[in-house]
């Protein structure tokens, strides 16, 4: 057998070995199932990040005083929320 031919088969060897795990994967992967709930989370992380990146940059920019109003607001919250907590006890 010659060097050539030894590396064809190997070669084809190879090949069908990658045709197998690439059907493993497609198989794992695929399926409107598996889509749906994946796209369910990647909704939802985009939502929560969202809202957190908001509530930092929101607080962020309180803080340092370029929005004014939000010191204002977080104040009226807070007294709300004390006397929520004082009527329950």
């Amino acid at each position: 057998m010659d060097e050539r031919t030894k590396i064809e088969k190997e070669g084809l060897k190879d090949l069908k070995a990658i045709k197998g795990e690439l059907k493993e994967l497609k198989d794992l992967t695929a399926g409107y199932p598996r889509s749906f709930v994946t796209g369910l989370f990647y909704g939802a992380g985009w939502i929560i990040g969202s809202i957190i990146a908001l509530a930092l940059l929101g607080w962020f920019l309180s803080v340092i005083g370029l929005v004014p109003g939000l010191g204002a607001l977080a104040s009226v919250i807070h007294n709300a929320v004390d006397q929520f907590n004082a009527a329950r006890h």
